[in-house]
């Protein structure tokens, strides 16, 4: 990626919460307390993308919902090991 330059931002605890590259392109992350990514909005040439993202009591994603698009479900075993993805379909 020759002469691209960028630029970081990070929040009072040191986590990343954005970049911007000198063509324009740039990616913010919402973060909760824990860390947890409840939405992460990417700018660019293709336009902007926006994921809205919820996790459950032990900090596992459980939906996905990219661009106001239907939800993408993930599910995990009792050892927390991701097993499925299910998106909701419309007819």
């Amino acid at each position: 990626m020759s002469g691209y330059s960028w630029t970081t931002s990070f929040d009072n605890i040191d986590r990343v919460t954005s970049w911007n590259r000198s063509n324009s392109e740039s990616q913010t992350w919402d973060l909760d307390k824990i860390g947890n990514w409840n939405s992460v909005t990417t700018s660019g040439q293709a336009g902007v993308s926006l994921e809205n993202r919820t996790h459950n009591n032990v900090h596992e994603l459980t939906t996905i919902i990219q661009n106001n698009m239907p939800a993408q479900t993930l599910a995990y075993d009792l050892n927390g090991r991701h097993q499925k993805i299910t998106v909701k379909q419309i007819f």
